[in-house]
């Protein structure tokens, strides 16, 4: 599953901890498979990398950031950067599980006493957080984490480097003092702790968030000889920031989703910053932000009323630039000083124009500029780059011309682009393994392309294309959507691609014939419309398939041609009019999720009962079948959640 909101906020939220590349004093601390939950999981820009082994580097009492998802509390790992296999790439997520969706709080954060070769395995059992057996976190939002604190002895405390702070009692809060002269990291969530709060005072202060800060729509933060981090999160009357005093120590600076923030004073104070992390302050004016010369990644994302970065000064030990949707943003000539710049992200910009500066930026790793409609050129990019991931896409340009020298490039996005034609000027791209062409007004075949020996994954959604004709010379293509493409009609090609695992072509109802698919031995996922007329047929020699998605397929009167497909664990069945049975699927033993949604002349369901390898099944649509039937599958299937309407 997608990660939604948590991968949006991982950018924004990097603790100092986590810096870009490993400085001379940083060192290596692995995350492994035993963090308790599941395998360790990481992905990339484009969600690679599953299931390998982590090497974080780390310099001494950095701060890390574990999150906990609910319910389960499965912790994570969030970073910019680290180590994949041996090989460093920049990462987006580092978290446990597949249930990845937007139920999640924040925290908790972790001083890291890094150590060469260390491996790091964090549990979390209710407001208690352990990172190898040893509790280093507490959750102070009941009575009953109050009362453990009050009791606690010296010895119970000694590792304590993280509080989060709820909803407790006012005399309470004097219990926290126990926890002074120990380098913390504080989080406060709750009403009645207020940043103000003199017990703050008393606390070795390394890092502080506070969640909707309430006030009087500013905070004024005092100087502190030892802050590293401080955060601001969705706090909605929050108009202004002051930094009135000394920050000597201050690394990362994150205010996220503060929509009011207009004025943001004192950056000076903080002259060793290292990270600038504003968001969707969208009244937020370029002449606030001041004086940070030793910036290595700065991140304005949303920040609508920012033009430029002249004042900000960005130099060459800028290694991330992220001003996506900054939609006033007009001139990005300060970044040529970015010489070792490893990520620059711009889109939205509707009069942003100028790029010329990106000839100076050969050490990108990452460059993206995307619905910047003013952008008609890019200069060439040649063989000294370094370029990995590219995205253009939704821009005026007229040519892709530029691109055809950057040999390293592994992906690239050219969507939305009518100067595309052809694929001829691809030929030089040999390492080249994702190629995102969607809604490309004018591509109508994959003609041009040739034999790309790392080219795995192609996108075309949306696009004109009429023909797959080009594609057979990709010998070890893996995955290919082309979905929504109203014109396609001849899918021939696809007879030799036989190495596809992955091909999704719904929303395409002009299909002749698909019988070019049975030559796919190794695919395994399927997602396909069809004319009126469509011989379903050849499906029935993908013997490998495990999830079948079939929409929109008028004519299509049973599932016979399922039948052979023993392996198959998901079958989605989406507004199939003329469906009358699935008695195809009543031999398939490894069936763990069914949907059958409109299908009106389906009269019964009954090849469904008995499956105990069902886990869900979702019926909608179907008034043929009677809610006697629906009650019987459902007593049948006791472990399986069955949900009809």
């Amino acid at each position: 599953m997608r990660l939604l909101f948590a991968a949006f906020l991982t950018v924004c939220v990097l603790c100092s901890a986590v810096s870009g590349i490993a400085e001379a004093e940083a060192v290596d601390v692995a995350v492994s498979g035993a963090l308790g939950f599941r395998d360790v999981c990481t992905g990339d820009t484009d969600g690679n990398y599953y299931g390998k082994p982590i090497t974080l580097h780390l310099a001494p009492d950095d701060i890390l950031q574990v999150l906990s998802y609910t319910p389960n509390h499965r912790p994570a790992i969030i970073t910019a950067t680290g180590t994949v296999d041996g090989t460093k790439k920049t990462l987006r997520n580092l978290y446990y599980g597949d249930d990845m969706d937007d139920k999640y709080y924040q925290g908790p954060y972790f001083l890291v006493p890094a150590e060469p070769g260390k491996t790091l395995v964090f549990s979390a059992e209710g407001w208690k957080f352990s990172c190898n057996d040893r509790l280093y976190g507490i959750a102070i939002d009941d009575n009953e984490a109050l009362e453990w604190l009050k009791g606690a002895s010296e010895e119970d405390l000694a590792g304590i480097s993280y509080v989060r702070v709820g909803d407790i009692p006012a005399e309470g809060i004097s219990e926290l003092a126990r926890l002074a002269g120990r380098p913390l990291v504080v989080e406060l969530v709750g009403k009645t702790f207020e940043a103000s709060s003199p017990v703050l005072e008393k606390l070795d202060l390394r890092g502080l968030v506070l969640w909707e800060a309430r006030g009087k729509g500013e905070i004024v933060l005092p100087g502190r000889e030892k802050l590293q981090l401080f955060a601001v999160v969705k706090s909605h009357a929050l108009k202004r920031v002051e930094f009135s005093g000394p920050l000597p120590a201050l690394k990362t600076v994150s205010l996220l989703f503060c929509e009011r923030l207009a004025d943001f004073s004192g950056l000076s104070q903080a002259p060793g910053l290292s990270y600038l992390n504003i968001t969707w302050a969208k009244f937020l004016k370029s002449e606030t932000l001041t004086g940070c010369p030793q910036l290595k990644g700065i991140c304005l994302r949303g920040c609508a009323a920012i033009t430029s970065l002249a004042l900000l000064q960005p130099g060459k030990g800028i290694a991330y630039v992220d001003l996506r949707f900054c939609s006033a943003l007009k001139s990005v000539s300060e970044l040529r000083a970015c010489v070792s710049a490893k990520q620059l992200l711009i889109s939205d910009s509707a009069k942003l124009s100028d790029l010329s500066m990106l000839v100076d930026l050969t050490a990108l790793e990452e460059l993206e500029v995307s619905n910047c409609p003013a952008v008609v050129a890019i200069p060439d990019l040649g063989n000294d780059w370094k370029l990995e991931r590219l995205v253009v896409s939704n821009c005026g340009l007229r040519d892709m011309d530029f691109v055809s020298g950057v040999t390293s490039l592994n992906a690239l996005d050219a969507s939305g682009l009518s100067c595309i034609t052809d694929l001829k000027w691809l030929a030089d791209l040999r390492a080249l393994d994702t190629l995102e062409l969607n809604s490309c007004p004018n591509l109508t075949s994959f003609a041009g392309l040739a034999d790309m020996p790392s080219l795995i994954r192609i996108k075309a959604n949306g696009s004109a294309i009429e023909s797959l004709q080009g594609i057979e010379v990709l010998t070890l293509l893996g995955s290919l959507e082309i979905e929504n493409c109203t014109n396609l009609r001849d899918i021939a090609s696809l007879a030799n691609t036989v190495t596809l695992k992955s091909l999704m072509i719904t929303g395409s109802s002009r299909i002749e014939s698909f019988a070019p698919l049975k030559n796919l031995s190794c695919i395994s996922y399927l997602s396909l419309s069809s004319p009126a007329d469509a011989d379903f047929g050849p499906l029935g020699e993908l013997t490998g398939m495990k999830y079948l998605y079939i929409v929109e397929c008028p004519g299509m009167k049973t599932l016979d041609f399922c039948e052979r497909m023993t392996g198959l664990s998901m079958i989605d069945l989406v507004d199939c009019p003329d469906l009358e049975n699935i008695e195809g699927l009543s031999g398939l033993q490894n069936m763990k999720y069914v949907t059958i949604n409109k299908a009106p002349t389906l009269s019964s369901v009954r090849a469904l009962f008995d499956k105990q390898s069902l886990q869900y099944v979702f019926l909608h649509g179907i008034p043929a079948v009677k809610a006697e039937e629906i009650a019987e599958l459902k007593a049948s299937l006791p472990k399986c959640q069955v949900m009809a309407f």
